[in-house]
Formats: C-alpha cells, sequence, structure tokens
C-alpha cells in the first residue's frame, strides 16, 4: 500500500505538521509514501527541517521495499486533505497516541543525526538558562483572545468517542488568536517563577507589534522563519502560541525541560491532552 504526499497552501508550520502527520501514519501502517511531483516543488522544500523529513521519507521507503512479501501496489487515499482538524484526528485514531510521543518513539532517532547536519546557525542565548516565548501575532494580531477549553474539550470527546472530526468554530472559538495580555502575564510569571534564574525572551514575526504588552524584554523578530523555529526548536523551556509553527518545534528536540502549551482545537487533534497523550506531565504543561 502506498499513497503520495500532499502538502498544503499555509505557512511553514502548518505544513511541518502536515508531513509529519503522514509520515506517523504510514510508520504505523506500513505504507510507502511517494511523491507525486518533483520534491523541490513541494511547499517549503527548502526549509531545513522539510528536508530533514524528506530525506527521512525516502530512507523509510528504501527500508520498506526490502521487507519481504510486502505488496505495495495498491494506492491509500487520504480524504479531505484541505480540512487539517480532519487529517489529524484521523490519523490520531489510528496511531492512538499523541503525535509527540508517537514521533520520538519511532521516528526521531532516524532523523536527528541529519537535522543537525543540516543546521548552520548560532544561538544568541543560552538554550539552558532562557524561557523562549512565541508570540503568533503578525496577520492575526486583532482577532480577540477566547477561552480554549470550549474548543478543546469539543474535540477531546469526539476523540473519546471516535466520532468524525472537522473544522468548526474558526471564526470565533477555534483559531490562530493571540493570547491576551492577562493570559501572558500569568503563563510568563508562572514560568519564571519555577526557573527562577532563567531570561525571558520573546520571538515573533518581523511585522508584529509587541507594544502593547509593555514587557521589557528582549525581543527576537527575524526574516528567516527557519532560524525563529530553529531557535524555538532548541530552547529547553519554552511557552507556545495557538499556532501550528510553535507546535512544530516540539518535534526536533529530545532534551526539553518545560514546554507550556495553549490548548485549541488543533493541537487537540494532535493528541495533547486527549485519552492518547502519553506525554510525561512533569515537561509538557497544557493551559487555556
Amino acid at each position: 500500500m502506498y499513497f503520495y504526499l500532499f502538502d498544503r497552501g499555509d505557512r511553514l508550520g502548518a505544513n511541518i505538521i502536515n508531513y509529519l502527520t503522514q509520515i506517523l501514519y504510514a510508520f504505523n501502517n506500513k505504507y510507502l509514501i511517494k511523491f507525486n511531483k518533483k520534491k523541490e516543488e513541494y511547499s517549503y522544500y527548502n526549509s531545513i527541517f522539510v528536508k530533514t523529513l524528506f530525506n527521512y521519507i525516502e530512507k523509510y521507503n528504501d527500508e520498506l521495499k526490502n521487507i519481504k512479501n510486502n505488496h505495495h501496489d495498491d494506492e491509500y487515499f487520504f480524504t479531505n486533505t484541505h480540512d487539517y482538524i480532519t487529517t489529524t484526528s484521523d490519523v490520531l485514531k489510528n496511531i492512538q497516541f499523541d503525535f509527540i510521543t508517537f514521533f520520538y518513539n519511532n521516528i526521531y532517532n532516524d532523523i536527528k543525526t541529519d537535522f543537525k547536519n543540516l543546521v548552520n546557525y548560532d544561538i544568541p542565548f543560552d538554550v539552558n538558562k532562557t524561557i523562549l516565548v512565541h508570540l503568533r501575532l503578525d496577520d492575526v494580531a486583532k482577532r480577540p483572545d477566547y477561552d480554549g477549553t470550549i474548543c478543546s474539550n469539543y474535540y477531546k470527546n469526539k476523540i473519546k468517542n471516535n466520532e468524525n472530526c472537522v473544522c468548526e468554530f474558526y471564526e470565533t472559538i477555534n483559531n490562530q488568536a493571540p493570547l491576551s495580555k492577562q493570559k501572558m502575564d500569568y503563563i510568563i510569571n508562572k514560568a519564571k517563577n519555577q526557573f527562577i534564574d532563567y531570561k525571558v525572551i520573546l520571538i515573533t514575526s518581523p511585522t508584529s507589534d509587541v507594544s502593547f504588552l509593555d514587557y521589557n524584554y528582549e525581543v527576537i523578530k527575524s526574516n528567516d522563519e527557519n532560524l525563529d523555529l530553529y531557535l524555538l526548536t532548541m530552547c529547553n523551556v519554552i511557552i507556545l502560541s495557538r499556532s501550528t509553527f510553535s507546535l512544530s518545534s516540539m518535534f526536533f528536540n529530545e532534551n526539553k525541560i518545560k514546554s507550556y502549551i495553549p490548548l485549541w482545537g488543533h493541537f487537540t487533534c494532535c493528541g495533547l491532552d486527549t485519552i492518547y497523550d502519553k506525554n510525561d506531565n512533569s515537561k509538557i504543561e497544557y493551559f487555556v
């Protein structure tokens, strides 16, 4: 059995999670992953993260082809490939593990050396003494905050009951809206109380205005989104935003001490805070 890898018209983070989702599904079911166009034509092929995953796919395929009595004549079709919620939740119910745990249990050891060999960045802070906070602002900066428990619990219950999930409430309570200053204050202070001698640094896109937060923290703004994601990946204490960009940083560093993760539907459908969540509670803390 095989399927054709598909990409998305979204940004880097959504495409990384999308590729990861398909890799997890293929691994769990021993399916080949075929490219239906030149690899260079896939979204964000030039990203060090995507190249790492594509290198893995090629190695995985070669190993699978060598297994005796393995037939690859039938094609599998992902349904509704444009719906992130559908794709991730369907794969979650198939592998029955949250994506982070499944990835580290089965994939990470085969990609970590390739990833390190592709990296050519310097890190401008001490990864062992920094709390790095990702702010998803930019084009969604004016969206209102919402109660993340509503959409996360909605999908959590659907997953528990093995019901189909589709993207719902995106205009109101299930999108990449920035966290309010009140929530940011709460979670940053919580992290600072736990990691007393750590420095807080904010990281966001170059067009984002952080003045409304009224913080006296260093802010990193780069035109290179791969650098931003690499810094999030390598820092061992991080506070994520409601974005697949920040979530994708969870898959490329096994040494994280603590990750504070806001719950919303797109994260829940990757298994976080569901019946399939196998993460170490001492290393991951959810908030809404």
